[in-house]
């Protein structure tokens, strides 16, 4: 646990030191002396070989574990990060009025969310729908905070790892999504996890994610995949809803069934 831990805190102590530092010293005079040597610094780092070599170091220690590195970034902190990033609590309820409505289309009455995290999305779908709702995430810091965080609705929530099978029996939800999840997963463990999408959804996949590659973000080519597993694009289009510094695509799979178009084709 300590290499993990070890890990953890090269992928993401640095910023965090930098965010709390500033922070404490912004408008001191010790603040503008530490602008100035950061810019007097920044050729140093600032130029395209450094942050390629940097972000190539951090990008395999990510590959090497991604489960520990949720398991320690998620639950409370992360909550807070989230909600920091997201803004005002309307962005959630934007985000969720959209999935849900989406969902209600397809006329799922049964619904699971794999990478669900602290459920901040099974949350706003609670809202609005009768559809039986269920919850998957490799990360169980983040489940411990997700029960917490939906009290008082009551909504499943399962510890699984989607890259090494899911513990569900085969089309036992009517549709299975994902939101900001898939995107985390590194080749090729992204396959195995499609195929676990498709092989528990009865009818449709809906996913709401990043193409690009970045630290712990990778860009995957699905749509090809998803044919061999039996499912079509139905749907795809840039995501309404991005938060800052995102271009999230949500996209829509069907499984084919001779003659029948779902009704979230479109």
């Amino acid at each position: 646990m300590k290499g993990n831990a070890f890990t953890y805190f090269l992928l993401t102590g640095p910023k965090r030191w930098r965010v709390q530092l500033s922070n404490s010293l912004r408008g001191t005079t010790s603040w503008r002396v530490l602008r100035a040597i950061y810019r007097g610094c920044a050729p140093i780092w600032a130029n395209s070989v450094t942050w390629a070599v940097t972000v190539a170091i951090r990008r395999r220690l990510y590959r090497m574990d991604p489960r520990s590195y949720w398991q320690l970034e998620g639950g409370q902190k992360y909550l807070e990060d989230e909600a920091f990033l997201l803004g005002p609590g309307s962005m959630s309820e934007k985000q969720g009025r959209f999935l849900a409505a989406e969902i209600e289309a397809s006329g799922a009455t049964s619904v699971l969310e794999v990478g669900c995290g602290y459920g901040r999305m099974l949350k706003e779908l609670s809202k609005s729908l009768s559809s039986r709702l269920c919850g998957a995430d490799f990360s169980e810091s983040q489940l411990v905070a997700g029960r917490e965080y939906l009290v008082p609705t009551v909504i499943p929530l399962v510890l699984a790892d989607a890259t090494r099978g899911l513990p569900f029996r085969s089309s036992s939800f009517d549709l299975v999504y994902t939101q900001g999840c898939l995107m985390h997963v590194p080749s090729p463990l992204d396959k195995t996890f499609r195929s676990e999408l498709a092989r528990v959804s009865r009818r449709y996949v809906l996913q709401t994610e990043e193409f690009t590659d970045s630290v712990h973000t990778f860009a995957h080519e699905i749509e090809g995949h998803y044919r061999t597993l039996g499912y079509r694009l139905v749907k795809t289009m840039p995501y309404p809803l991005n938060p800052a510094g995102q271009t999230l695509t949500f996209q829509v799979f069907e499984k084919r069934v001779t003659g029948v178009d779902g009704p979230c084709a479109s």
